[in-house]
């Protein structure tokens, strides 16, 4: 029952938008692709037999685009199609190939920025515009008791002490701090401007001049103690923060250029979608491409393996065109008939592949055969369910028509 709930949300996942819809066919054919026909009969009956799955329009739908992808894939391996040339593979494997793109371009704008110089880095910590903080955190949960948080306070001020006697403030920060992400730095955090820390450490942290320590500070995290690295003890650090800083601050230039110049809208969290915009005349290496058709090929062994049908089998076992478009039809219903039974797990077709192969294939899918499929899909369900056998293959009780005589056992007596 599991194996059929999770059928049912694997074909809704692998359902994508058709271009092609509305089409006018006979009504004894649910979908087509290439010269295939799925019938009304054969979606009913697939349909018919996963369980959990309510015999609605846009599950059926979905059902009919699962057999449309796998159908015009099995076609293109036996037409001998291969999809490893580049101009293929920029587009099945578009989010690969771009992420790519966009990695050489980065690394060569970065490549070719420089530097920040010791003035420059002198200069950046003097005018204070950026800063450079490390930290000592005592934590207190936000549900913490009184006793408890009394016992945080007394050892932060305990750690207070040591510092303002001459104790080293990184050595109590790597052994007493519990904030992780600073602890193992000796209490560095990041570079930054104004703004990125919770109120009250922001505020006690901007008063601090270079090497001032702060007293204990309250926030929603517990008591902090912080402090102001002199450039002469952090240097490299604060440099190589600087120079992130600076860029992150070209990459947002280059994406408000990129909007300026291409009118392409840059979304919030969706930096990743417009960066092959201006990145796609950066050529990819042949170790790049060899990347990309390693990724594919995992991909296409596994459908391949399910299916049970690659080029090699193909190419062994048919010698005629026709022969190899039966063996591919016949592995891709074998295998749609083994997902439905719960013999297989079910693996869509990776999306691009599946999109490619709808744009340079014939294909259709015909709305009213899905609804004729749904009324046959009903009937075939109701009678599987009739033929279920009740528990311990006793027949199912009856009640009696009203009025009827109750008949009670006679009882018998030994004698």
């Amino acid at each position: 029952m599991r194996r059929c709930a999770i059928l049912l949300v694997a074909f809704a996942a692998a359902g994508c938008g058709s271009l092609k819809d509305a089409f006018s066919t006979h009504p004894a054919a649910a979908a087509r692709a290439g010269d295939q026909t799925l019938t009304v009969e054969r979606l009913a009956e697939l349909a018919a037999r996963v369980k959990q799955m309510p015999l609605q329009t846009d599950n059926l739908t979905r059902l009919a685009d699962v057999w449309i992808d796998y159908a015009l894939f099995g076609q293109a391996l036996a037409a001998g199609q291969r999809f490893d040339d580049t101009v293929t593979l920029t587009q099945t494997m578009w989010p690969a190939v771009s992420q790519l793109r966009w990695d050489r371009f980065h690394d060569r704008r970065v490549a070719g920025r420089g530097t920040l110089t010791p003035p420059q880095v002198d200069s950046a910590y003097r005018a204070g515009n950026v800063r450079l903080f490390q930290h000592i955190l005592i934590s207190v949960p936000p549900s913490a008791a009184p006793p408890v948080a009394q016992q945080k306070e007394t050892q932060a001020k305990g750690l207070l002490a040591q510092i303002q006697a001459g104790g080293s403030f990184a050595a109590l920060a790597r052994r007493y701090s519990e904030d992780p992400g600073s602890k193992v730095r000796g209490g560095l955090l990041a570079v930054g401007g104004h703004g990125q820390f919770v109120p009250p450490f922001e505020d006690a942290a901007w008063q601090l001049a270079p090497g001032g320590v702060s007293g204990l500070v309250r926030s929603a995290f517990g008591f902090h103690i912080i402090r102001r690295p002199p450039l002469a003890e952090v240097r490299d650090t604060f440099a190589q923060g600087l120079d992130d800083l600076l860029g992150g601050e070209r990459d947002s230039i280059y994406l408000t250029n990129l909007e300026t110049r291409s009118a392409i809208k840059v979304a919030s969290g969706a930096v990743g979608a417009v960066r092959q915009a201006d990145s796609a005349r950066i050529g990819l290496s042949d170790s790049d491409w060899t990347a990309v058709r390693a990724q594919q090929d995992t991909a296409l062994r596994t459908v391949g393996g399910l299916l049970k049908l690659t080029p090699a089998i193909l190419h062994d076992s048919v010698t005629t065109p026709e022969g190899r478009q039966r063996l591919a039809m016949t592995r891709v219903n074998d295998y749609i008939d083994r997902v439905v039974g719960g013999e297989t797990q079910f693996a869509p077709l990776p999306p691009f592949l599946g999109m490619y192969l709808r744009a340079h294939g014939t294909w259709e899918k015909n709305d009213a055969g899905i609804q004729a499929a749904i009324e046959r899909a009903q009937a075939i369900r109701a009678q599987l369910d009739s033929l279920r056998p009740t528990p311990n293959n006793q027949p199912a009780p009856t009640v009696p028509p009203p009025g009827a005589q109750r008949v009670t056992p006679r009882r018998r007596t030994l004698r």
